[in-house]
């Protein structure tokens, strides 16, 4: 085989964002692809400090530097040169996957040198004009909604709004923002009160939430919803916000719930929270649509539900339909049944008051047999690879 010939078989990923912290299902596409063959070159931005964590974990990678630049000047001058950067490799390839609607207008500017080149636009946000007026993200998507060949959705129902709203020729692919059945040694029982630096009180059930918080995911939220069953159940938090910010959550927890009933930590690596997440009874997701009235939030895709699945936690959700069709169909756990916080805290309480271990071991089942990665997603990564192929 020639370098050309193998040079036609390679797809290009270009990452809008980074994939490291957040949007992990942009390294799951990237592993799937490869495990069934593909050759994936990736191009993504990223700062000094995650360079070697990309590198150990893609193959054939290509790093945008991002710098810490005071003078506008230097900084428009770095985004222009990575642009260029993006549009080169573009024109050197036929097949390119891009994530969200950064580099909509460089695919824009490709399709018109190469229309016969194929791109497909990976979104795991819904970015909305009328629900986002403020955002860049979402004049990219009104603007250029049809550049795209292909359009990947991360849930069903994001999906059919995307194709309407956008008058799109063909339906979205949906790739749910689930995780592979990872192959992981857990830790040993006591190991996450030695990661929290905490000791749990026996025999009462821990609530576990990890992710970010912030205007749409508001912590408050969940701490006023577990104040009302003080003492009869334990919660621990990973957050990801500012140290100002966790401060802020310290003091309302402190207010708000007893002494030894509560530990709120900074985020911790994900890989790390997942040997050792086991430990934990419930997992809890808060993404009320009363607190940001989007579609986008109505509909939400948190990777959290499937690492909480995956662990086998019973979950407790707000009432969102596209948490409900899989918590409550499946029979694992109990959604909101309002956007209020007594709703929130009576889904808590009736978790509380069920069978916690059934639920747990349903959690798990129910995640390798229908939600893992390799059961949802690789039939449509292998459409994908079909697409790309014809």
């Amino acid at each position: 085989m020639n370098k050309n010939q193998k040079f036609k078989k390679k797809i290009y990923l270009i990452a809008g964002v980074g994939f490291l912290k957040a949007y992990s299902g942009t390294l799951y596409l990237i592993q799937s692809l490869e495990q069934l063959g593909c050759n994936v070159k990736v191009i993504v931005q990223c700062n000094k400090d995650e360079k070697f964590f990309y590198k150990e974990k893609i193959n054939d990678i290509i790093l945008l530097t991002r710098y810490d630049l005071k003078s506008g000047f230097a900084r428009k001058i770095l985004g222009l040169f990575h642009r260029i950067t993006i549009i080169y490799y573009m024109l050197k390839s036929t097949k390119t996957i891009i994530t969200e609607g950064t580099w909509l207008v460089e695919s824009s500017i490709i399709k018109r040198l190469k229309p016969k080149s194929k791109i497909i636009q990976y979104s795991q946000e819904l970015w909305l004009i009328e629900d986002h007026p403020w955002s860049k993200q979402a004049k990219l998507y009104e603007a250029y909604s049809k550049v795209s060949d292909r359009v990947i959705d991360v849930e069903p129902n994001r999906a059919m709004i995307r194709l309407k709203r956008f008058n799109l020729q063909t339906q979205p692919y949906v790739l749910f923002n689930t995780i592979p059945n990872l192959n992981i040694e857990f830790n040993k029982k006591g190991s996450l009160e030695i990661i929290a630096n905490c000791t749990f009180p026996e025999n009462i059930p821990i609530i576990l939430y990890t992710g970010s918080v912030g205007v749409e995911k508001p912590f408050e939220r969940i701490i006023d919803a577990i104040a009302p069953i003080n003492g009869k159940i334990f919660l621990l938090a990973f957050c990801s916000t500012s140290d100002s910010n966790l401060e802020k959550l310290l003091y309302y927890a402190s207010v708000k719930l007893k002494k030894g009933m509560y530990c709120i930590k900074p985020s911790i690596q994900r890989d790390l929270i997942l040997e050792s997440t086991w430990e934990c009874d419930i997992g809890i997701i808060d993404y009320t649509y009363s607190v940001i009235p989007t579609q986008n939030q109505k509909f939400c895709a948190p990777t959290k539900l499937f690492e909480y699945m995956f662990s086998g936690l019973a979950i407790v959700g707000s009432n969102n339909p596209s948490l409900k069709v899989v918590i409550e169909k499946n029979g694992i756990g109990k959604c909101a049944d309002g956007d209020s916080i007594e709703c929130l805290t009576e889904a808590i309480s009736y978790v509380i008051s069920s069978e916690i271990k059934k639920m747990k071991s349903k959690s798990k089942k129910v995640f390798q047999k229908k939600y893992c990665y390799e059961q949802i997603n690789i039939p449509v990564v292998k459409e994908l690879i079909q697409y790309f192929n014809n």
